[in-house]
């Protein structure tokens, strides 16, 4: 059984902490004690040895000065929550079989209603009421819940509002992005139509990283739910920046054909061919993982830095899907007057 509290902020500022802690490791020799006087020399080495472009460059990447500074904060903080008493928000039971943990569900799981209303009729037995006896007798809100590995436990307490506030602003950004692209494309389209077919190609291919970026700021329970998001996010962008707005800039008059190939078949078979090939080269050239490999790996100052740097490259589930619904997207959008797709 695993009892988990109504304390968000305590468990992100310990997260952050260990992560602010494993970047600090990454910039100090191996075996280099980590107290607080350790750092707080090492911070202060650090700060009175830079200059104009390394106070810079400490805006943009935190160095040790950056991190022990934060960890001081952090450190703070999570003296203070910690003396706060949490109530329970959540009680995850664990089964040996699947077959005991079906039966429990059927006996104890209920209807939206019956649990807000704390319908104790509902149940099939009186034995399954949460405090029988008593004066506060309840009704258990019963589920099958995510699997561990995507539970994202410094959000598992998030409110709707709190979901929603940050999820409209993010859902906002993503419409601002593709109406900007959308004038940028049809700005390249008018001049050459095969640039306006790679200026789609290269979008669909950067845009991915701007919703990762968005998304980060989002505050989902589990990762299902922010994959979920993040697909919604670039599947939009890209049936609508592949397909849709050649549409639109098109003029109906060259639906079929138009003067030097500037018609509307045209620039499906470039937009087709440069999807095909251009995403497929890009992630074959992997040219950020060829720097990390061959660049910065071996210039790495710690062994676990040079591992990070031969990793491979992180990829995302909603990225991969949406390679493949776009092109169906496509071909199905265009398939009355391009039967070839």
């Amino acid at each position: 059984i695993t009892v988990a509290l109504d304390n968000d902020l305590l468990v992100r500022a310990l997260v952050e902490r260990r992560e602010a802690m494993k970047r600090i490791e990454l910039h100090v020799e191996p075996g280099t004690s980590l107290d607080t006087l350790t750092l707080a020399k090492l911070g202060a080495e650090v700060e009175r040895s830079r200059g104009m472009f390394g106070r810079l460059m400490a805006k943009l990447s935190p160095g040790i000065p950056e991190l022990f500074g934060r960890i001081a904060e952090l450190e703070a903080k999570i003296k203070g929550w910690a003396q706060i008493e949490y109530p329970v928000s959540n009680v995850f039971v664990s089964f040996e079989t699947e077959d005991a943990q079906r039966r429990v569900l059927s006996a104890l799981n209920l209807g939206s209603v019956a649990i807000k209303r704390n319908n104790t009729g509902a149940l099939k037995h009186e034995k399954y009421i949460f405090r029988r006896g008593r004066s506060d007798e309840l009704v258990l809100d019963v589920s099958e819940p995510d699997e561990p590995s995507t539970i994202r436990w410094a959000d598992l307490n998030v409110t709707f509002k709190d979901k929603m506030k940050p999820l409209a602003t993010t859902t906002i950004c993503t419409i601002i992005s593709i109406a900007l692209i959308a004038l940028l494309i049809q700005i390249v389209h008018g001049i050459n139509p095969v640039w306006g077919a790679i200026a789609i190609a290269i979008a669909n291919s950067v845009f991915p990283e701007v919703a990762k970026f968005l998304t980060s700021f989002e505050r989902h329970s589990s990762e299902g739910v922010k994959q979920t998001s993040l697909y919604f996010k670039i599947a939009v962008f890209r049936w609508i920046n592949t397909a849709i707005i050649i549409t639109i800039i098109t003029p109906f008059t060259r639906t079929l054909d138009g003067p030097e190939d500037e018609g509307l078949i045209p620039s499906i078979y470039a937009i087709l061919f440069a999807e095909l090939v251009t995403t497929n080269a890009i992630q074959l050239v992997d040219g950020g993982g060829q720097f990390q490999r061959h660049f910065l790996a071996p210039r790495a100052a710690t062994q676990d830095l040079m591992n990070l740097s031969m990793a491979g490259q992180q990829w995302e589930l909603a990225e991969r899907y949406t390679n493949v619904t776009k092109i169906m997207f496509l071909a199905l959008w265009y398939s009355s007057i391009y039967p070839g797709a």
